[in-house]
């Protein structure tokens, strides 16, 4: 079966200083470290696809949405045979609304659409006859699960394709929150930007695709040294040696409506009651190093105005592309925790299935009842600074139904007949 791609990208670097995506506190760059790119694949088989990927820590659901609409209408094929994906870098301009934080800049937004659109039609006009191998490794020893005391999820997949005109790309997988924390202060595409710069070095391109990030971190710290070294070690990684597959196109895409729950009056008294002892604080919180004293403030508005403002329900997207009988890839537009992919991976009917965070928008964490009920790190509380109130319970697990169901519709369009 005949498989065309193409493959284009655009600097999307800011031109001057820029507010950072920085959890609830206004921080501004302070340099460029190293550059952010829009990177887009389009892929042609059974269907049109096109993936766009950027140097970036989360778009808006919203922002998402009327993109697609625009690359969809660009290059004449549907909204949801495009996929839009950051890779959850944070010392990256602010493009999606915090709580305390400045709304994002509209002379950045306006020039990252417009490179949105480029990429996407250049990727597309420049499609070549391709061939297609995958490869599935593991990178031990860079992640912990920041959450349990277990082994983190560091399996790696990489589909390496090879174009008739001899230009080689690799879709990479693998999931890690960034290396660099709040503390750093420059533009920089962190590490998995340093895994693409990496395959460039080496004559090839790469495009990104983070995982089920909400519980998994780095084991290094957060220096640019360890950004290089992680970077390295994800690289070496992903091109190990792949069996080759026949490739093809089929996509799904679903709406996901999330019920928020309203917080009780004994909630709402215990969280008050919890954040008015750090007001005042400069002592500086430990997984967003932000001073304990500025969360409280932001935290103690958002709680006052959260059953007036927050909305009961988030739209949320799950998208499935399925590439062969060995490989799919399942996106959703929130954080997600490594037990959600886990029950994925475990339910597709596709054996070789990555999962992506990241897609299509963003909507915060996406946890299991169980996790939702821990107290002990930030994620339990995030909502607070992304506009929503807490999810009900199960929505974890309707999640990886939705996801499942995406996998399972896009793999009953295969056509067994049809394969070589």
């Amino acid at each position: 079966m005949r498989l065309e791609c193409g493959y284009s990208e655009k600097d999307i670097t800011p031109d001057g200083p820029t507010y950072l995506s920085r959890l609830g506190e206004s921080t501004k760059s302070e340099g460029v470290h190293d550059r952010l790119y829009c990177r887009a694949l389009s892929l042609y088989s059974r269907e049109r696809f096109t993936l766009i990927s950027c140097d970036l820590f989360a778009l808006s659901s919203s922002t998402v949405k009327a993109l697609k609409e625009k690359v969809a209408t660009a290059i004449s094929i549907k909204p949801s045979q495009v996929a839009i994906v950051t890779t959850g870098a944070g010392s990256t301009p602010l493009t999606t609304q915090m709580r305390g934080m400045p709304n994002p800049d509209e002379s950045y937004m306006h020039f990252l659409e417009e490179a949105v659109l480029e990429t996407a039609q250049e990727s597309n006009s420049n499609l070549f006859h391709a061939t297609a191998s995958l490869s599935m490794s593991r990178v031990p020893n860079v992640t912990k699960n920041r959450v349990y005391q277990k082994k983190a999820d560091d399996s790696i997949v990489s589909l390496r394709l090879k174009r008739q005109d001899g230009k080689r790309i690799s879709l990479v997988n693998f999931a890690s929150r960034p290396v660099l924390g709040p503390w750093n202060k420059e533009i920089s595409a962190d590490f998995f930007g340093h895994v693409c710069r990496l395959y460039e070095e080496s004559g090839e391109e790469c495009i990104y695709v983070n995982g089920a990030t909400g519980d998994i971190s780095p084991t290094c710290q957060p220096t640019f040294e360890e950004v290089a070294e992680m970077g390295k070690r994800v690289f070496e990684r992903s091109r190990q040696e792949g069996k080759d597959i026949i490739p093809f196109v089929v996509s799904s895409e679903l709406t996901v409506p999330l019920e928020t729950r309203a917080l009780s009056p004994d909630e709402l008294r215990a969280s008050e009651a919890e954040i008015n002892k750090y007001l005042g604080s400069d002592e500086v919180e430990r997984h967003t190093g932000l001073r304990e004293g500025k969360l409280a403030e932001i935290e103690l508005k958002w709680l006052a105005e959260a059953q007036k403002t927050a909305p009961s329900q988030i739209e949320s997207t799950a998208t499935a592309l399925v590439l062969s009988p060995d490989f799919a890839i399942a996106g959703f537009s929130g954080e997600l925790f490594s037990s959600i992919a886990e029950l994925v991976k475990l339910g597709s009917p596709i054996p070789g299935t990555a999962v992506a965070g990241f897609a299509n928008g963003y909507v915060g964490y996406i946890m299991s009842d169980q996790e939702l009920g821990l107290s002990v790190f930030e994620a339990t509380r995030a909502y607070r600074y992304f506009s929503a109130l807490p999810l009900s319970t199960g929505s974890g697990k309707r999640v990886a139904k939705a996801l499942l169901k995406a996998i399972t519709e896009a793999a009953g369009k295969i056509d067994l007949e049809r394969m070589p």
